[in-house]
């Protein structure tokens, strides 16, 4: 899988056609700016920090001047920009701290960067982390305010909301008691509700879920996680953190320091970690004999969003002490850097796309390599950025429909120019 989130706007531009070229489209220039196709933004604000240009192999030109063209006359252009991270940090990456637990991954849920892995992929016991699945699942076809009467479904052992046969609850307390209580009869409840009284139905549709979010081959088979036969990797757990975080109501649970369950009035979240840092926004924890102690813990660093995902610690003191160390490593380990990479392209009289910053975590400032390319009609620019390895890729492809009115002949001397100054390497790039 490929972590790939939405991107910020920059304001760096890339200069790519020169003066023989830029005589032969002048005729194309018109009043007023085009708009190029806009990215698509984070919901989060971007930094406002300086954005300063990250070091490249090759001397950044001045930006050119922006063409303006009519969006009524202009040609129809095709843009497609896509941003990919690594899954893995490079070689030479600051180590995570890791004492007990079997396994550890870090991300920034903003971003998608990837920031800590440490045996990551085998898949486990994780006890009762597997509620944030059984109710992002629940939430995906039952509405909040929907009152549910359980049944016979409540009757379990282990951690409990104090459901009884007969009571009504709201989905959102449902939810509470699951996340907050880590409540086994409420996420059973859940599984009954969600799945119209069909618990193996929705333990399918927790499946479909967590495939539809790029958890593929996990084993899933039990709501609560009592029974120790669901096996996820801290991978597949940092992708629940995730959507977790991006889904408001659970976000808003799993950060709440209590709630009023219609059971037993104001409970204490069990999420420890929530005491220990003022910047912990949850969110769910999960400890089993066999599974050991596991966490999926989250953070706000600023306008960023972080998830420390820990499998199996030794004990319940363990892992939240693991947890934070985790957050402390990427606050002194890392910063954040705001790198423009310039991704607008210049066409013939006008420009495509948006300049756009990527907000990258690494030990130093990284560096930038970026491409361009003509393929017929075709313009790509393609942008790496790495610390000791690659971090990120940054692509933008515009497909060249040049307007009726500047003639055939004039459209094929201005591509063929423009391919002749890409291949005598006159093509200024940053």
């Amino acid at each position: 899988m490929t972590w790939s989130r939405p991107t910020r706007r920059a304001t760096t531009s890339v200069a790519v056609v020169g003066l023989a070229v830029a005589a032969l489209v002048a005729p194309m220039t018109r009043s007023g700016p085009w708009a190029g196709a806009a990215l698509a933004q984070d919901a989060s604000e971007a930094p406002a920090e300086s954005t300063s240009p990250a070091p490249s192999s090759s001397p950044t030109p001045s930006p050119a001047p922006q063409p303006s063209a009519s969006p009524g006359d202009a040609a129809p252009l095709g843009v497609v920009e896509g941003l990919s991270l690594v899954e893995q940090p490079p070689a030479g990456w600051p180590e995570p701290p890791m004492e007990t637990a079997r396994e550890l991954m870090a991300l920034d849920a903003t971003t998608g960067q990837v920031l800590a892995v440490v045996n990551a992929q085998e898949r486990v016991q994780v006890a009762s982390v597997i509620k944030l699945l059984t109710v992002l699942t629940a939430l995906d076809v039952l509405d909040p305010d929907q009152m549910v009467t359980v049944g016979d479904e409540v009757n379990i052992d282990g951690s409990t909301a104090a459901l009884e046969p007969g009571d009504t609850w709201s989905v959102r307390d449902l939810v509470a008691g699951a996340l907050i209580r880590s409540g086994n009869d409420a996420a059973e409840a859940l599984a009954v509700a969600g799945g119209g009284g069909d618990r193996a139905a929705f333990i399918q549709m927790m499946n479909d879920k967590a495939e539809s979010l790029g958890i593929v081959g996990a084993t899933i088979a039990d709501p609560s996680g009592l029974e120790d036969v669901n096996l996820l990797s801290a991978r597949d757990l940092a992708i629940l953190g995730d959507a977790a975080l991006a889904q408001p109501l659970v976000a808003e649970i799993a950060n709440s320091r209590s709630w009023d369950l219609p059971s037993t009035g104001p409970v204490p979240n069990r999420n420890l970690l929530l005491e220990m840092r003022e910047d912990a926004t949850g969110l769910k924890t999960g400890t089993t004999d066999l599974a050991g102690a596991s966490l999926v813990g989250s953070v706000r660093a600023d306008d960023h969003d972080l998830v420390s995902v820990i499998v199996g610690a030794r004990n319940d003191n363990q892992r939240y002490a693991e947890s934070v160390a985790v957050f402390d490593w990427i606050e002194s380990a890392l910063d954040r850097h705001p790198v423009d990479v310039g991704a607008a392209i210049r066409l013939p009289g006008e420009w495509v796309g948006e300049a756009t910053t990527l907000d990258l975590w690494a030990p130093e400032p990284p560096q930038v390599d970026t491409q361009l390319a003509v393929d017929g009609s075709s313009v790509v620019s393609e942008v790496s950025l790495g610390v000791g390895g690659r971090l990120a890729e940054y692509v933008a492809t515009a497909e060249v429909a040049p307007p009726d009115t500047i003639g055939e002949s004039l459209a094929g001397k201005v591509y063929e120019a423009m391919r002749q100054a890409h291949e005598l390497n006159t093509w200024p790039s940053s």
